[in-house]
């Protein structure tokens, strides 16, 4: 928002107002839609559903795919990907490597994402959109027992189960800590999935007086906010900037630009893999990262 914006008394209640209504039609549209989906379970049971958020990158399609055949380790689950990319031709993509991979493939209805009004918004509200209507026509057809919940960007590395990272818990994952608030990332978060339907999930961002919670941030007031943030378990993860990019001086620069995050040991996130920055130096550390991942 423009400066001069800001000098104008109640603008910035109104954007946060204005925010706020806009999730809530986005997420009225998710839940209406009545789109089916198939998904070939022949060889899963109830135990847990891997979904995937894809967002034109199927680069990190295919790997992510090849990664968890190779490392995840649960006796029982069903890898789905859930595709919100914005460009047609990327969805063909997206759809032939799942065909190739034989891993399901679900398309978020494109319009979804068309009502979002990139850099007024911003791409959370899409993110949460897809997620919402994940739950409406994946989640709850399905029922799986757990499911975990990744960005396209998150790669293990290391074997893993994810039921046993779950535990005894209703929750587990990556904590996003806001002053008007708690919530899991949606890019590394695993769920007991009876206990978190009953709260009516919902993944919109939201503002909290002057706070801003980003996607999944509304799950604080709906799910998250009745749990005991000390004696809830999350991951450990340590920051690691793989290259330096000439010029870069603030922390949010570099973050997006130049670094990764180790997730507990077992996965690797690429920070702002989708480069919705569009730097030319965020592309290179793809190209030069990505094929390093084991």
């Amino acid at each position: 928002m423009s400066s001069w914006l800001n000098k104008i008394p109640g603008v910035r209640p109104a954007y946060r107002r204005a925010c706020n209504v806009h999730y809530r039609y986005v997420r009225w549209l998710a839940n209406r839609d009545k789109s089916e989906t198939n998904i070939d379970k022949s060889h899963y049971g109830s135990g847990m559903l891997i979904v995937t958020i894809a967002f034109n990158e199927e680069r990190f399609i295919r790997k992510q795919i090849q990664n968890i055949k190779r490392y995840v380790k649960d006796s029982d689950y069903l890898h789905v990907i859930v595709d919100n990319s914005s460009n047609h031709k990327k969805r063909e993509l997206i759809k032939d490597i799942c065909e190739e991979e034989t891993v399901a493939y679900v398309a978020v209805p494109a319009y979804l994402h068309k009502l979002i009004f990139t850099g007024v918004f911003g791409t959370s509200s899409s993110h949460g959109a897809a997620l919402n209507w994940m739950i409406k026509h994946v989640i709850e057809p399905l029922r799986p027992k757990r499911f975990t919940l990744l960005d396209h960007d998150m790669f293990p590395f290391r074997d893993v189960n994810l039921t046993e990272a779950l535990g005894q818990d209703d929750f587990y994952g990556t904590l996003r800590m806001r002053d008007a608030g708690w919530y899991l990332w949606p890019g590394y978060s695993i769920y007991l999935t009876e206990p978190f339907l009953k709260s009516s999930p919902d993944f919109m961002p939201m503002h909290i007086d002057k706070v801003y919670l980003d996607t999944g941030g509304t799950n604080y007031i709906r799910f998250f906010s009745k749990y005991d943030l000390t004696k809830s378990r999350f991951t450990t993860d340590k920051l690691y900037r793989v290259q330096n990019t000439p010029g870069l001086s603030d922390y949010n620069s570099i973050f997006h630009v130049d670094c990764i995050c180790r997730i507990d040991k077992v996965w690797v996130h690429i920070i702002n893999g989708s480069n919705y920055t569009k730097t030319k130096e965020k592309d290179l550390m793809i190209d030069n990262f990505l094929p390093t991942i084991p």
